[in-house]
Formats: structure tokens, sequence, C-alpha cells
């Protein structure tokens, strides 16, 4: 999935929907900073 998705490398990033945040942690590798929001609390719980 991050593969299909344009050049995020040093940028801002805003991830909607993140859940557990199965992608998160690869975005924040590469981007200059990660904001991973997601409106389900017993989603963010975890």
């Amino acid at each position: 999935v991050l593969s299909l998705l344009p050049k995020f490398e040093q940028k801002d990033v805003l991830e909607l929907g993140a859940g557990i945040g199965r992608f998160t942690g690869e975005l924040a590798k590469a981007a200059r900073s990660v904001t991973a929001i997601d409106f389900i609390e017993s989603v963010i719980k975890k």
C-alpha cells in the first residue's frame, strides 16, 4: 500500500483513519512528521 502513495519523504503527513497504526510507523520512518487520526475510540485505545 505504501508503495502506491506519492513520495512522502521529508514531508508532513496527515493519516486519516489510522486505526491501530498499521502504516503509521513506516510513514514516520521517512516523513518529516506524521499526524495520525482516527475517530473510533476502541481502535485508538489499542
